[in-house]
């Protein structure tokens, strides 16, 4: 059976669940093969009680039995997701079911949840700033080249203050300039990137000189065309602590800034690469120990 049989609201859901997946976060939450929650389905629910979200065509799928499709099953279970989904929203808007199970998913509980693992994934990152503050900064080795690499940021800040996201995805890449070279002219030994975080390029990096050693200070860099300036710790060669204004924070969202917002927003970066190698050696020691 073809994927176009499908309604268009499986393909979201469950690109959404394969992003969640590529990028660890079913390992985080220790879920299923289907790892989905419930706000998951809310994008294109629609108001009207007798709408299931099916094309016409999606109707032929109700009447197949028999053996299925690991796609097909799996798309059986997401409906029936979807549907309790459905029925949870009615029940709140019509005030019954409240003290359903509904109530474990608001926003003030996906919030928590958030920080949990935000602050799970910062513990490392925070432990790594103190071993590099207990070592001379004279006995450290040269920093490893910065073009070409990208840092995972993570920050209870924005999750408490910023637009809430159910799969956010929040980096900061500096550009290799032999990878440009031809697009675009780089000063010698300069090289810029971007930040990306709430589904947007935030912040495009101007021209910087990268240091040559780690260190516990931080470097002041402009961006957006010195229309906006952030600072970065490069105090390893595989993690960094980024501090920026809440008006660059805040520069592409669709909110204003809570009145209790920081001036200014700490995020703690790890190398993506170092990141997926620690995974790995993390699946193989567990895979020894079976």
């Amino acid at each position: 059976m073809s994927s176009r049989t499908y309604p268009a609201w499986f393909h979201r859901v469950r690109s959404l669940v394969q992003d969640r997946k590529a990028r660890g976060q079913a390992f985080r939450y220790n879920d299923d093969e289907l790892p989905t929650r419930p706000q998951d389905y809310d994008e294109d629910l629609s108001e009207r009680p007798n709408d299931s979200g099916d094309s016409d065509q999606s109707s032929i799928l109700s009447d197949i039995s028999g053996n299925a499709s690991s796609e097909k099953a799996r798309y059986y279970a997401m409906k029936e997701q979807r549907n309790e989904r459905k029925k949870q929203l009615r029940d709140r808007r019509t005030g019954q079911g409240s003290n359903q199970s509904d109530d474990e998913w608001s926003e003030e509980t996906e919030v928590q949840k958030e920080l949990e693992i935000e602050e799970e994934e910062i513990r490392p990152i925070k432990e790594a700033l103190t071993e590099a503050q207990q070592s001379p900064e004279e006995n450290s080795a040269p920093l490893k080249k910065l073009g070409g690499r990208l840092f995972r940021l993570w920050s209870t800040d924005h999750v408490k203050y910023c637009t809430f996201e159910t799969a956010p995805k929040r980096y900061i890449e500096f550009y290799d300039p032999k990878e440009f070279r031809g697009f675009k002219t780089y000063p010698d030994g300069k090289i810029d990137g971007h930040i990306y975080m709430v589904s947007d390029d935030m912040c495009e990096i101007d021209n910087f000189t990268p240091p040559k050693n780690p260190s516990l200070n931080f470097v002041r860099l402009d961006g957006n065309g010195v229309c906006h300036c952030f600072e970065v710790q490069f105090f390893d060669n595989h993690h960094l602590t980024l501090k920026m204004p809440k008006d660059l924070v805040f520069h592409r969202q669709a909110i204003s800034p809570p009145s209790e917002a920081p001036e200014v927003f700490t995020y703690y970066g790890i190398c993506e690469k170092y990141s997926d190698k620690l995974y790995r050696a993390k699946q193989r020691k567990e895979a020894q120990g079976k």
